[in-house]
């Protein structure tokens, strides 16, 4: 004689849902029978039995039809069914957040900025990061702008300090956010003894003046600060003459020192011991602009983000907000 069926009771369970239960009714709805469902999940029939009925009992309805020839859900089984996938899908999320999260590693932001540059912010953002909590842990690159500007691009870069004349911002990507942290003057530097330093000591010199010098150009030939110097001597009718490139801005003054080239300094690289005598632009003729280059990240797929994520944003957060503090 079949077991007798109780009708589920009117009246819901306040007892919280078990989620044996839903599985149960996720697995018969997707199987269409008890049977099927049993031996999908590694349990034995009554097992499943029990926790339909459980489940039917704490909702107060009826989920399946239960015929000779199986069991299937009823229309109200069906939409519990799929919120049962629902949740079932959140606990498993759940869980793998929160094991991504335990082997997470201390997040790591990838940190990049020119050789001057670098020498000044790093040390004042990495003692701010130590007394944080938790804090993140910078992957430094020092190097110069073109491959950082690549780095960004790229996506090995996640924020970096970059410089621009005011002309041409270095990098044009949607993905890269450009803030300006501050300007400052470029200067031309002569030796002491220098004809113009001793007949002109607080005129900037013409750049007629200047047309017949060496001047030291950076490695990279896209140094913002000499493509701003040519396009001003460019205006004039003149070209620059290149006698060496370095990107060493102590031993740039030695040399002009020394008398064997001219350069442009910018105000945060000039050396008060250095044998030089040096002229500011006007910052409307010609300055650098130190800027903040932050790339954003990607959203993953089809969800909000995970554990490890989220501290990774928060630690980019955490870095931003240091740099910012540097350069003031």
């Amino acid at each position: 004689m079949p077991a007798a069926h109780h009708e589920p009771h009117l009246k819901t369970n306040s007892d919280p849902l078990d989620l044996r239960s839903l599985a149960a009714l996720r697995q018969c709805h997707a199987s269409g029978s008890v049977a099927a469902a049993a031996r999908a999940l590694g349990w034995s029939h009554p097992t499943v039995d029990h926790h339909l009925a459980k489940l039917e009992r704490q909702l107060g309805a009826r989920l399946l039809e239960r015929t000779p020839r199986g069991s299937r859900t009823t229309e109200l089984g069906a939409v519990v069914a799929e919120r049962a996938e629902e949740i079932l899908g959140l606990c498993d999320r759940l869980v793998a957040e929160v094991h991504d999260s335990q082997l997470a590693t201390t997040p790591v932001v990838r940190f990049a900025a020119l050789p001057t540059l670098g020498a000044l912010i790093l040390p004042p953002v990495q003692r701010a990061l130590r007394d944080l909590t938790d804090a993140p842990q910078l992957d430094v690159t020092i190097d110069e702008l073109m491959p950082i500007v690549a780095g960004l691009e790229q996506g090995r870069i996640d924020v970096a300090i970059l410089v621009a004349t005011g002309r041409v911002p270095p990098i044009s990507s949607s993905r890269v956010h450009l803030e300006r942290l501050r300007s400052e003057p470029l200067h031309l530097c002569v030796a002491r003894d220098h004809p113009l330093a001793i007949s002109s000591p607080n005129e900037l010199p013409r750049f007629e003046q200047l047309r017949d010098e060496q001047w030291a150009f950076g490695v990279d030939e896209h140094d913002p600060s000499d493509a701003g110097l040519k396009e001003l001597f460019a205006a004039a009718g003149l070209k620059p003459r290149v006698g060496m490139r370095l990107d060493d801005y102590r031993t740039i003054q030695q040399l002009v020192g020394a008398g064997l080239t001219i350069a442009l300094v910018p105000a945060s690289a000039l050396d008060a011991d250095a044998p030089v005598h040096s002229w500011a632009f006007p910052e409307t003729m010609l300055r650098r602009d130190v800027l903040l280059a932050v790339r954003t990240p990607i959203a993953p797929r089809g969800k909000v983000g995970t554990v490890a994520e989220s501290r990774k944003q928060r630690a980019l957060t955490q870095v931003v907000a240091e740099i910012r503090a540097a350069a003031r």
